[in-house]
C-alpha cells in the first residue's frame, strides 16, 4: 500500500474512533503464515519430539562435564573420573560393556548392539512407540551415530591413559585420607610439571610417600574441607613443606579457556591511560585482589587507613620518579 493510502487509512480509523492498525504487505503476511504453519507442523512431528527427548537425555551428562571446564575452582582431580563416567554412559547406549576405555574403537561393529537395542533415553523410548518401523530404525541409527561421534571427540581431546591426568586424581585429599592414593603420584606429577617442581623431585616424592602413611594427617578431620584448605593446613608442617607448596601450585593451574579469558578480561580492564604504565607486580596484585575479595565490601576504619597509607606511599614514589625524570 502506498504512503498516501496508508495515511488515508489511518485518518479513516481515527474518524471511526478505532485503534490504528497497519495493513501488512501480502507477501509479508503470507510468509509469516507459512512459517507459523511449518513450525507448528514440526512441533507436532513425533520424529522431532523423540529427537528433542534424546538430546535432553544425552546432553545432561555432557553439560555436567562442561561445567568442570568452566569452574573457577580447582577441578582437574575430577577430570579423568568424570570423563570415564560420561564415556561409559554414552557407550552403553549403543555397544557392549567395555572395561578398558583406552582401547575402545567406536567403529568396531562387532561391539555394537542390535539397532533395536540402541537406547535413546526413557522419554524417547516411550515416544518411539508412536513411530512407524522405518522411522524408528532411522532414528535409532542416528542416535547410535551421535553417541559414537561424541565418544570419539571426547577421547581425541582427553587421553585417559595419560599418567599425569591419572595422578591428578590423588591431589584430592580424600584419596589420601581413605588410603586409596597411589604412592607414585607424587613423582609422576613432579616430573610432569618440571617448571613447578624445579629440582626438588626427590624431596617431593619422599614427602608425598610420608603423607600417605601419616596417621596424624588422617585423623586431622579434613574430610569435609576443600582441597586448597587441606594443603594450606599441611603447609604449616615443616616436614611437608615442599610437597604442600607443590600441591598448592598444582591447584592454581588454569584448567579452562574460560578461566584464562576471565583473567585476561580483568587484565584488560586495568589497562587505562592512568594505569597503562603499571609494573607487572602491581597488575598481578590487582588481579589477585579482584579474585580474592568480593566485588562489594564493607569499608571500615582499618581498610580506610590501609588504603590511605598505600595511596600516600604510591604518590610519594610517583612524585619522586617524576622529579628524577625531570632532572635527567
Amino acid at each position: 500500500m502506498s504512503p498516501n493510502r496508508q495515511k488515508s487509512y489511518a485518518e479513516f480509523q481515527k474518524f471511526v474512533d478505532v485503534d490504528t492498525h497497519r495493513i501488512l504487505k501480502p507477501k509479508a503476511s503470507d510468509k509469516s503464515s507459512l512459517q507459523a504453519e511449518r513450525i507448528l507442523k514440526a512441533l507436532n512431528s513425533t520424529y522431532v519430539k523423540v529427537t528433542l527427548e534424546f538430546c535432553d537425555y544425552v546432553l545432561g551428562d555432557l553439560t555436567g562435564l562442561n561445567l568442570i571446564f568452566q569452574s573457577n575452582g580447582f577441578q582437574l582431580h575430577r577430570l579423568v573420573t568424570e570423563v570415564e563416567r560420561v564415556v561409559k554412559i554414552l557407550c552403553q547406549n549403543f555397544r557392549k560393556p567395555i572395561q578398558n576405555l583406552t582401547d575402545i574403537n567406536v567403529d568396531d561393529e562387532s561391539w555394537w548392539l542390535p539397532l533395536n537395542k540402541v537406547y535413546p533415553g526413557i522419554l524417547a523410548e516411550e515416544s518411539m512407540k508412536l513411530m512407524l518401523p522405518h522411522e524408528r530404525e532411522s532414528f535409532q541409527r542416528r542416535c547410535r551415530d551421535w553417541c559414537r561421534e561424541a565418544v570419539r571427540q571426547i577421547l581425541q581431546r582427553i587421553d585417559l591413559s595419560d599418567p599425569v591426568l591419572k595422578a591428578l586424581k590423588d591431589v584430592n585429599h580424600v584419596k589420601i585420607l581413605d588410603a586409596s592414593a597411589d604412592v607414585k603420584s607424587g613423582s609422576v606429577l613432579a616430573r610432569g610439571f618440571p617448571r613447578i617442581s624445579s629440582s626438588k623431585v626427590q624431596t617431593i616424592d619422599r614427602q608425598w610417600r610420608s603423607v600417605l602413611i601419616d596417621d596424624n594427617v588422617k585423623k586431622g578431620g579434613w574430610e569435609s574441607k576443600p582441597i586448597v584448605e587441606f594443603w594450606q593446613g599441611m603447609s604449616r608442617l615443616p616436614e611437608y613443606e615442599d610437597v604442600t607448596i607443590f600441591m598448592l601450585q598444582m591447584t592454581a593451574l588454569p584448567q579452562s579457556t574460560a578461566e584464562v579469558e576471565r583473567t585476561f578480561s580483568k587484565l584488560n580492564a586495568n589497562k587505562t591511560k592512568l594505569r597503562n604504565s603499571l609494573a607487572v607486580q602491581t597488575l598481578e596484585a590487582i588481579i589477585k585482589t579482584a579474585e580474592t575479595f568480593p566485588s562489594q565490601v564493607d569499608v571500615n576504619a582499618r581498610l580506610a587507613h590501609l588504603h590511605s597509607n598505600a595511596r600516600k606511599r604510591y604518590m610519594e614514589k610517583y612524585t619522586e620518579q617524576e622529579q628524577t625524570e625531570d632532572f635527567q
